[in-house]
């Protein structure tokens, strides 16, 4: 905790803190963030709010911690500043690759950061930059805003890759290829066409978090109900119109503890939501039901989930709080 002491700069070596969790920085007097940022495997909270930034718009800066994050790895001006190539790169990119030495794809640069982005992109990452990333064994993707199908070249990431971001590709179906990435925790698909997921995101056992929303979905598919060790689940601002019987697959996700389901076209809210209990942010608003209204949505999470449990017989709601995993949900991760 660093908040409120004039820092004007944070050091290239904090990146060397390879387990730090919480970082906050903020109300201190920082232009600049460092490069390394992106890189902390273990980084839950991260917090630069009320700093002079530059290039870092105050949303971005005032965001939770995976918005901003995904922010610093996505923009183009979050990149180092062209270096003199290391022996090393000489010799591992050999021409006619020898101009990616002073790009973002040179294996220097992917070693230190561990990511590789081709964003606003209309052509292919070229073989030279997957090499590279292969050899660096990258553990973030970022191939959003690009309109370009999926390599199946990510599949040499296979033992490496945590993080996939495939924002704004023009995605309809998910490639069954995504199911040999077993490394893979986030994957990123906002906004994209997506209607259903393929069977095959089930062999991702790591995954913790899932985004999904700008798509065309009209229920939950079956494949999340497989993913045990998920965290996140975003599937807003699609085409949700029940939950019906989605909330017993739910209820099977017994690590979930943020799901957001708003701006959809759900009319109803299953009591059953309420045996949820293991959540900690429940986002509904924007839907089309009337109950619960404002008032009990408006107290958070907690109060909506007892709202919902208190409609249900007392026998089913004793019954499903001790079990928290009814036998109909057999039916989804068999």
């Amino acid at each position: 905790f660093l908040q409120s002491n004039r820092i004007k700069y944070l050091p290239e070596d904090i990146g060397n803190l390879s387990s730090l969790q919480i970082l906050d920085v903020s109300s201190n007097k920082l232009n600049t963030l460092p490069l390394n940022l992106i890189d902390f495997p273990n980084l839950q909270t991260l917090r630069v709010m009320n700093n002079p930034l530059k290039n870092i718009p105050p949303h971005y800066a005032k965001a939770d911690t995976m918005r901003l994050l995904a922010y610093l790895r996505e923009r183009p001006a979050y990149e180092p500043e062209a270096s003199t190539p290391t022996p090393e790169d000489d010799r591992s990119d050999p021409a006619p690759a020898q101009a990616l030495s002073l790009t973002r794809f040179s294996l220097g640069h992917l070693r230190k950061c561990s990511t590789l982005v081709h964003t606003n992109s209309e052509e292919d990452v070229q073989d030279e930059a997957w090499d590279n990333a292969i050899k660096a064994q990258v553990v973030v993707v970022n191939l959003s805003h690009s309109k370009r199908s999926l390599s199946n070249r990510v599949v040499e990431l296979a033992e490496s890759l945590m993080e996939l971001h495939l924002v704004d590709t023009g995605m309809k179906e998910l490639p069954p290829c995504i199911g040999k990435l077993k490394e893979l925790q986030i994957l990123v698909l906002d906004q994209n066409l997506l209607s259903d997921l393929c069977p095959h995101l089930a062999d991702c056992k790591y995954m913790k978090e899932l985004s999904l929303s700008h798509n065309r979905f009209s229920e939950l598919p079956l494949v999340v109900y497989k993913l045990r060790l998920l965290r996140k689940l975003v599937v807003s601002n699609n085409k949700l119109s029940t939950l019906e019987p989605a909330w017993s697959g739910l209820l099977s996700l017994q690590n979930l503890d943020t799901l957001d389901l708003s701006n959809n076209e759900i009319t109803q809210l299953s009591p059953q939501l309420g045996l949820l209990t293991h959540l900690k942010s429940l986002e509904v608003t924007g839907n089309k039901f009337r109950q619960p209204g404002y008032q009990v949505l408006s107290k958070g999470t907690e109060a909506v989930l007892t709202y919902l449990r208190n409609k249900l017989p007392e026998e089913k709601k004793k019954q499903g709080l001790e079990n928290n995993l009814p036998t109909s949900v057999s039916y989804f991760i068999s």
